[in-house]
């Protein structure tokens, strides 16, 4: 990185102090030129913002890799929340922090586990679309990433299970890591595990993010989990109602008065 002069950085400091007040606080180009300042001066600004943010990065970076593990408490003392004028409000279960320290305690938990091993992500469709895509951004070993489709839910009930592994990859003696939204009965993962297991892995195991309390019908159990929540119809965050909420940030719970009021 380039070390500037003394006088270099008294000149800047020099051109810094003459930016209107505005401008200054702000240190953005529009606001800048709102003020009419010379195209040097804004310049210097902007480097000046530049090289605190970089530098306030990298102690964040610092911070995240030396950051202990710890799981996440779950707040069961939820508020609703609108989601746009008009619209009915939901009961929040998970806002956008607890997610994705959950994602992150996932992934620390993953990575202890397969060290620097390759490892086969394959994620069950469609719910599992938006932890899938913030779990690989945290995982450290080389990854394959593929996915298979399921479906078994009409609203709120649970039908025939259908799955379609067309587009998986070829996992024939690899480790694969299973990834799903959410761990409810237990009866899809415990068949996707069983059709996977056909394919040859050497090893199969899977991560979920959600786990619900007292409903499981099957023995299979997820090597990984997030969180534990009570049994509440969950949305957001990928989980859907009818094929909506998926873009939710945070997770919601349907009660029986907002089910009615989408159908």
């Amino acid at each position: 990185m380039t070390q500037y002069k003394p006088d270099a950085q008294a000149r800047e400091l020099e051109i810094i102090g003459n930016i209107p007040s505005l401008a200054r606080r702000a240190c953005i180009p529009s606001l800048a030129r709102r003020a009419c300042i010379p195209s040097l001066a804004r310049r210097a600004c902007i480097g000046a913002t530049s090289k605190l943010v970089l530098r306030a990065g990298v102690e964040m970076q610092m911070l995240r890799r030396f950051r202990p593990y710890r799981s996440c408490d779950v707040d069961l003392e939820c508020e609703r929340t609108s989601l746009k004028p008009n619209e009915t409000a939901v009961k929040t279960l998970l806002d956008e922090k607890q997610l994705n320290e959950g994602v992150e305690k996932l992934a620390q938990g993953i990575n202890d586990h397969y060290g620097d091993k390759p490892l086969t992500i394959i994620c069950i469709l469609t719910g599992s679309i938006v932890l899938g895509a913030d779990l690989i951004r945290k995982l450290n070993m080389p990854l394959r990433v593929g996915v298979l489709q399921t479906s078994s839910y009409k609203g709120t009930e649970r039908g025939d299970l259908t799955i379609n592994s067309e587009m998986m990859l070829d996992i024939k003696d690899r480790d694969v890591l299973l990834v799903d939204d959410i761990f409810d009965t237990g009866h899809t993962l415990d068949k996707v595990t069983a059709e996977v297991s056909k394919h040859g892995p050497t090893s199969l195991q899977s991560a979920v993010l959600l786990s619900k309390t007292g409903r499981q019908e099957v023995d299979y159990k997820p090597e990984f989990v997030a969180f534990d929540i009570p049994d509440e119809f969950v949305v957001g965050y990928g989980l859907d109602y009818n094929d909506e909420y998926r873009n939710l940030p945070y997770l919601a719970c349907l009660e029986d008065s907002d089910i009615e009021s989408t159908t």
